[in-house]
């Protein structure tokens, strides 16, 4: 190849002489720190350089670019006769002993590459030669026969190999996504010590991000003297070493195709392709052997791991938003065990304005028993590995306008969420189990709480001077609401990821079923007895303000925040709502203390005279001491019976060695349930459609099967579900109950097309019955952030939640 001429070396503004760089073909050479490269395609050599120098912006943690210079006359072109130009950038060219810092350099690039370019560009795949001829075989299905310059005695060498991963060739779903990638990373890096590695030579195909490091495995086994132990780092999942499979392949087929036998002659006794093939074959027969669940959820999930960046972004996104609609401290903020496995999540609970002293005025009309219909709201965040948590804004948005409509709204963090314990699943039966969780804790919580009774809204004020009642005095069972046309609402709702949890919760039935009679030291029956106390302190706390309130010896003020439970950040405090005259603050130890306290007197109270004391309350407390299963982390423990006093106990405490179960509670309230999804991956959902839904924490509790849980009956039509253990569709609860789904049109984490299908499924099941519907929003992404979208996103949240709210007496 003939260096650059002088005047193309002057259009980059530079002025010496060419000299021959190794490597690059032997196409490449220096001047004055600056590599010169022939372009093999004009068109795509100028939008190679255009995306780099955009890309090249933000390089400088995982990965590093050579910054590609533009000719003197014309900033931003990239091209002249035919020759590219960038910085030389010194390093080395082994990628020995590197190859964690490749993957991570690669999904990092990768991930920003997701970001930038959003659809497959024209200006990629205009070439014909070994390597796209290649690809069209083992992406398209061209017959290897029909390659033109195929060389029929490299192939007949290769033709054995192939057949060996023909046999663990298996099908990637349909609907796998695909962004721009580097094909070609193992050769085309440069390692300097202490430094991010360089990415050279950029080769783009549409296809998988993780094939881009599959073809990094595969050179790596082949021609880096590696083992099995590259396959463990690149973490293969089904669908994963399905790309391993392609790579090899794919590489394997190259070598039949390239004319230069003479190199090919040299270049293959360097390569171990033969033990190469046999890895894979090896790892992916492994693979074969396991179940798919885990593997299909995982490769839906692709697509949100390498927008890493775009998620980065988010926060920032929505920095302009007006308004912040949750307040900026929850009603209440603590921990509860996950029926999963017992690890902590991080919840809050925030109270409408009807609930608040300060809502409104004291009167008794504004006070009357329906004001408190016990409608309640959860929503659910985006994905945790990517910063998703119940701080997010657009759970924000929708958190608030629920509770702004007038419904009680509890957000809390999925496992591996900030503020929770444990780390994010693959297959989300853990996060369902989580949400599931603080399902039953809302509705528990909304059941006890009776802040405003009759005898409250009806008495007379209190004279100044009288004291206020005692709590002992207040009464703690809860009554349905007598003044509405309809029973109270138990929405479901989430955003992104959360959406896609939401979507695939089980019927009501199964998630109440584990607090139905637990076995106390149980995280259901924690949860129960957690959701009961604070429930009960709530009323007494508002029972004595709204009395202080109408006898005018204090000011009103609002239910402020208290956080309880395990893992407590000791810097939240709670302003008092006693009828002192000043406001004091009390530390999370005086909180933890009347927690314990009064879960302990709970625990006291559902003892059967004759009958079994609880050992341990708590499961933190209960594997404190050697327990696996619970949050070894939490160093607070909750109430056991040793914190009991001997006069709590009640008869029979001769028998606290052994263990029992929490009664039923009788007349629980019946909620109608409804589900609100906003910008659900689709992808995602279709994977998960074909999972078992029946939730594994429930096959425990299977000596309930006969009761059925209260608030099913009439409400929750899917009456299959009385058997724990039924695996149960989706979809059908979406159909039977109240459902809407807000998504846009232009979000790059679904395919509208698809969307678009799966409501008009939904929405035209059940001979026209059905009660699912979905509202498209245009111009809308993922993130909300286009134009006014987040104000249309807002106005529908609110129509729907009014709607629901529609045939209460107001």
């Amino acid at each position: 190849m003939t260096p650059p001429p002088p005047d193309v070396i002057e259009a980059f503004g530079l002025n010496g002489s060419p000299e021959p760089m190794p490597g690059g073909r032997g196409l490449c050479y220096i001047v004055d720190q600056v590599v010169f490269k022939p372009s093999d395609d004009d068109v795509e050599a100028q939008w190679i350089s255009k995306l780099v120098a955009d890309l090249h912006i933000s390089s400088q943690t995982l990965y590093r670019l050579a910054a590609p210079i533009s000719t003197v006359s014309r900033p931003g072109t990239f091209l002249f006769k035919g020759w590219t130009a960038s910085a030389f950038m010194p390093g080395s060219a082994s990628p020995r002993g590197r190859f964690a810092d490749i993957f991570g350099a690669s999904r990092a690039f990768h991930a920003d590459l997701a970001v930038l370019v959003l659809s497959k560009p024209d200006e990629i795949g205009r070439q014909s030669n070994r390597w796209t001829k290649a690809e069209s075989v083992v992406w398209d299905g061209v017959d290897v026969d029909e390659i033109e310059g195929l060389h029929k005695a490299t192939l007949a060498q290769f033709q054995p190999l192939l057949d060996k991963l023909c046999q663990v060739w298996r099908p990637l779903p349909d609907d796998i996504p695909c962004q721009l990638i580097h094909g070609d990373l193992t050769g085309n890096l440069l390692f300097e010590e202490n430094m991010p590695p360089v990415i050279l030579d950029h080769t783009f195909y549409w296809r998988p991000a993780e094939y881009a490091n599959a073809i990094v495995v595969a050179d790596g086994l082949a021609w880096a003297g590696e083992d099995r132990g590259l396959v463990d780092l690149y973490k293969a999942n089904d669908n994963s070493i399905q790309l391993l499979v392609r790579a090899m392949y794919w590489r394997c087929l190259t070598y039949a195709i390239d004319t230069d036998v003479e190199w090919i002659r040299k270049a293959l006794p360097n390569a171990d392709y033969p033990k190469a093939v046999e890895v894979e074959v090896s790892a992916a027969s492994a693979r074969t052997t396991r179940h798919l669940d885990e593997a299909n959820v995982a490769s839906s999930l692709t697509r949100l791991i390498s927008m890493t960046a775009a998620t980065k972004l988010h926060a920032e996104s929505l920095s302009h938003v007006p308004w912040k609609m949750l307040p900026s401290t929850p009603t209440l903020s603590f921990t509860i065990p996950s029926l999963h496995d017992g690890i902590t999540l991080d919840c809050r609970v925030f109270h409408p304005r009807s609930l608040t002293i300060s809502g409104s005025s004291s009167s008794s009309s504004s006070r009357s028993p329906g004001s408190w219909r016990k409608n309640v709201a959860i929503v659910a965040h985006p994905y945790a590995p990517l910063g998703g948590s119940q701080d997010d804004p657009v759970v924000d948005l929708v958190a608030g306008t629920l509770l702004k409509t007038g419904f009680v709204v509890g957000t809390f963090n999925f496992r591996g969420a900030r503020g929770s314990a444990g780390r994010t699943s693959w297959t989300a039966k853990a996060e369902r189990a989580d949400y599931a969780s603080f399902a039953g804790f809302l509705f528990h919580y909304a059941h006890f709480l009776d802040p405003f009774p009759r005898d409250l809204t009806h008495d007379r004020p209190t004279s100044p001077t009288g004291p206020p009642p005692s709590p002992a005095a207040i009464p703690t069972t809860p009554t349905i609401p007598q003044t509405s046309k309809e029973p109270p609402v138990l929405l479901f709702a989430g955003y992104s990821y959360g959406a896609m949890v939401t979507s695939q919760l089980p019927a009501l039935h199964p998630i109440l079923e584990p607090f139905a009679g637990p076995l106390t030291g149980t995280p259901a029956a924690e949860i129960r007895l957690r959701a009961q106390h604070l429930a009960e302190s709530q009323n007494a706390a508002i029972h004595a303000a709204v009395r202080a309130a109408r006898s005018r010896s204090h000011a009103s003020r609002n239910s402020l925040g208290v956080r309880v439970g395990g893992d407590e950040d000791l810097l939240h405090v709670r302003k008092s709502h006693d009828g002192g005259g000043g406001r004091r603050s009390f530390s999370l130890e005086d909180a933890e203390d009347r927690i314990r306290k009064g879960v302990a007197e709970l625990v006291a109270r559902t003892r059967p005279k004759h009958g079994h004391h609880a050992r341990s309350l708590s499961w933190r407390s209960r594997h404190r001491h050697g327990g696996s299963a619970g949050d070894s982390s939490s160093k607070a423990s909750s109430a056991s019976v040793e914190d009991i006093p001997e006069e709590a106990a009640g008869e029979g405490s001769e028998a606290k060695d052994s263990e029992h179960h929490l009664p039923a509670i009788p007349d629980l309230y019946a909620p109608r349930v409804a589900y609100l999804m906003v910008s659900p991956p689709v992808g995602m959902m279709t994977n998960l459609a074909t999972m078992s839904f029946s939730l594994p924490f429930l096959r425990s509790h299977s000596h309930h099967k006969d009761r059925r849980a209260p608030g099913h009956e009439g409400h929750d039509s899917d009456k299959s579900l009385s058997d724990p253990d039924t695996d149960v569709d989706p979809d059908r609860k979406l159909v039977r109950n109240p459902s809407m789904v807000i998504y846009g049109d232009a979000d790059k984490f679904l395919t509208a097309k698809k969307m678009r299908a799966w409501c008009k499924q939904l929405s035209e099941a059940e001979k026209g019955r059905s009660q699912f519907r979905s509202h498209e929003v245009s111009t809308a992404g993922h993130f909300w952030t286009e134009g006014k979208t987040l104000y249309v996103l807002r106005d529908a949240v609110d129509a729907f939640a009014k709607e629901l709210l529609q045939g209460e007496k107001q």
